[in-house]
């Protein structure tokens, strides 16, 4: 269970004025949900998070897993539980080294003793049978440096990445702003699967409507740094992008 606990934070402007971006948000996501997150920019989806990732702390308020504290964690113990792929291609991967040392340094993140880069047979077979999954034939050319894939590949290729040792806990931020729709199809679908495969806890901030009502078994709205709504799978059933667009429109 990821809770989330009277969470506040606010920003300084220079005119002196401060901007709050989280207001007091409570919030629990049990083991294996997807929760889908909208709102429109300023309204905290990043911000939140940003505080769960350990990009940025709360003004107050707390962070557990599963009864434990972790928003004063090192960034190297919370990298052990949770893994995020950002809206860049680019942001997850070193673009100079090959699929199978990107998948390598991947791995290391999990470790907590030491650093070792062997890359023996048996690490490439679990490479490969990862790879497979995507139905790009990644998998036959390990060696390809990943800066001369496409972004939708690289994209694929972190989320991949992302869940090579299965965290506890997987971040989407906007995964997908920058792929074109085919891209953005195939990295949400294989999100979805390895979601449910791994039953990971996960968080998913997007800014398409058809994506928020497609994925994910919980619909939250934030609007200035408070839940707006938050609604069950059945209760956005009935929902259409529209009537989301409408709630930006109106400013709801």
């Amino acid at each position: 269970m990821l809770s989330i606990r009277n969470l506040s934070k606010s920003f300084g402007q220079e005119s002196g004025e401060r901007i709050i971006a989280l207001d007091n948000v409570s919030l629990e996501f049990p083991r294996g949900s997807f929760t889908t997150i909208i709102g429109g920019n300023g309204s905290g989806k990043s911000t939140l998070l940003n505080c769960i990732g350990g990009n940025e702390s709360g003004d107050t308020g707390n962070i557990f897993l599963n009864g434990r504290r972790i928003d004063q964690l090192p960034d190297y113990h919370r990298a052990s539980f949770m893994s995020r792929l950002f809206q860049n291609p680019s942001a997850g991967t070193a673009p100079d080294m090959s699929i199978a040392e990107n998948f390598r340094i991947a791995s290391l993140r999990r470790q907590t003793r030491g650093l070792r880069m062997g890359i023996d047979k048996a690490f490439r077979l679990k490479v490969s049978n990862h790879l497979e999954k995507l139905g790009l034939d990644l998998e036959k050319n390990l060696e390809q440096p990943v800066g001369q894939l496409s972004g939708g590949q690289r994209q694929a290729l972190s989320l991949i990445m992302a869940i090579f040792d299965p965290p506890q806990i997987l971040l989407l931020d906007e995964p997908t702003a920058a792929l074109d729709p085919k891209s953005s199809n195939l990295v949400l679908q294989m999100a979805n699967e390895l979601i449910k495969e791994h039953e990971l806890t996960c968080l998913f901030v997007t800014h398409n409507m058809q994506d928020a009502l497609s994925y994910g078994d919980r619909l939250i709205q934030l609007h200035r740094g408070k839940i707006r709504r938050d609604l069950s799978l059945k209760e956005a059933s009935v929902l259409s992008p529209l009537d989301l667009m409408t709630w930006f429109l109106e400013g709801k």
